[in-house]
């Protein structure tokens, strides 16, 4: 009570009245106190007093607490201030009360080190000691040594972070480039950044972004040199890592996500579709693990991001008959979150069906997802437009379709150009089946002859060949 007497007497009169006006539109308990501490003419540190309770939200102390925050609050929006710690104390010390700012700062200083945002923890420290000496307040040898400590593990970590970041970024960047020489310039970057003593074991890790970054670093080269066992096991490291920090995951579940994602794409290449299926229940189940909530959102987020690559493994192993439960779960989840899915994730799910159900030589079902990409009011990306002309002239194909055959390949050189069907295995391939609709050997032989040109193609036209080839 005495705290918040000081407070108010502390405020102009006509301040305390501004405030006051204010405070009665609002509600409760806390409130009430702060009006009539504010409404009386002289502030003896007595005043009012709660009845006795027997819950916790009206007990005395919580109450006055509550009404500590809700006045410094509006004080602080009279006076133009931001709700933080370290403007909270700037507020206390122009106000005189010296000894309840440095209790602020010394609590937003504890929160910045458990939240690791050193850079505010650092600012919050050369705030106290410059209190401190405004105020004339002596520092004690135990008192200085703390804050040197604590000065110190802001100091290294932050350079720990910075190094992280700077080494992150540079990876970033460089994943642009594609290819053997893009790949070759990543490993060479990657393997001179692990030099660095930092990443040569965890004993060096002090916070949880520097912790971060050394086990995605090193997942990252062991996944672009192919070592998928190598990266499997860093990518396992981080997941174990955040699941030790729960309240980070709380603040940012999509870190979860993005290990996940990670390790998809690896079991992807390494064609382990059971083990991406496991990630996906480890995913659903992090809400209830980690206590945060099961939102929508959460449920798209896990669908956009892990589908495709599971669907990724079906197709390119040509495992379609091993996929009815896959494609099952991905229409019932479709029809579930599809008002939250964008058109363009929409579009990629349809495609994905099409070619699962035109593995499984369903063809209804393969024409019913074909429409609903191509009937798109929406626009859908040319690559994925293209493959799915790909597949209905190839649906064409296996129903012996001569005319549609003819019909659809007219139709695709009439709407992408002639140009952009120049020198391609598209160009060759469909030449030839709609010159030769019965013969699946005359195609192969004229896709061998042929190395390049299968740019902004999403379909693998030499897969089905291989799979439906005589």
């Amino acid at each position: 009570m005495k705290r918040l007497s000081n407070l108010i007497s502390a405020l102009s009169l006509a301040e305390r009245r501004r405030i006051q006006v204010r405070m009665e539109t609002k509600r409760g308990a806390a409130a009430g106190l702060c009006c009539r501490l504010l409404g009386e003419d002289r502030i003896e540190g007595k005043g009012f007093l709660s009845p006795e309770s027997k819950t916790a939200r009206t007990q005395p102390h919580v109450i006055r607490n509550k009404a500590w925050h809700l006045l410094l609050e509006l004080i602080g929006e009279e006076r133009g201030r931001r709700r933080d710690l370290i403007s909270e104390a700037q507020l206390l010390q122009e106000l005189g009360l010296i000894r309840e700012a440095l209790k602020s700062l010394e609590k937003a200083i504890n929160s910045f080190m458990l939240r690791e945002e050193y850079a505010q923890g650092l600012v919050g420290l050369a705030r106290m000691i410059e209190l401190k000496q405004r105020a004339g307040m002596q520092l004690r040898a135990g008192d200085l040594k703390r804050h040197q400590d604590r000065e110190k593990i802001c100091m290294e970590a932050l350079q720990e972070h910075l190094y992280v970041r700077q080494d992150s970024a540079r990876v970033f960047f460089l994943m642009r480039s594609t290819g053997e020489s893009g790949r070759m310039q990543q490993l060479k970057l990657l393997r001179r950044i692990l030099r660095a003593p930092f990443y040569s074991s965890e004993r060096n890790i002090r916070t949880f972004k520097g912790g971060v970054g050394f086990f995605q670093l090193h997942g990252a080269y062991e996944t672009i040199n192919g070592k998928h066992q190598k990266a499997i096991h860093w990518h396992s490291r981080l997941l174990k890592f955040l699941e030790k920090h729960p309240d980070r995951i709380r603040e940012q579940p999509l870190l979860l996500l993005s290990v996940a994602n990670n390790m998809a794409n690896v079991f992807a290449s390494m064609k382990e579709p059971g083990a991406i299926v496991s990630l996906i229940t480890r995913l659903r189940s992090a809400p209830s693990r980690f206590a945060f909530e099961n939102t929508r959102t959460w449920k798209r987020d896990i669908f956009v991001t892990m589908y495709p690559a599971l669907h990724g493994v079906y197709i390119d192993s040509r495992m379609y008959d091993h996929a009815t439960s896959i494609i099952r779960d991905t229409e019932i989840q479709l029809r579930n979150l599809e008002r939250d899915l964008g058109p363009a994730a929409t579009h990629i799910f349809h495609y994905n069906l099409a070619v699962l159900y035109f593995g499984q030589k369903k063809y209804p079902e393969t024409i019913l997802n074909l429409n609903k990409l191509l009937q798109s009011a929406e626009a859908v990306r040319p690559d994925l437009l293209l493959s799915a002309r790909i597949i209905q002239l190839l649906l064409f194909y296996e129903r012996n379709d001569v005319d549609a055959l003819e019909y659809g390949w007219i139709n695709l050189k009439r709407i992408l150009g002639k140009r952009t069907m120049d020198n391609s295995v598209l160009y060759i391939v469909f030449n030839a089946l709609v010159k030769t609709p019965a013969t699946h050997r005359s195609i192969r032989e004229k896709v061998r002859k042929h190395k390049g040109g299968s740019e902004g193609i999403v379909f693998n036209i030499r897969n089905w060949l291989a799979h439906n080839g005589k």
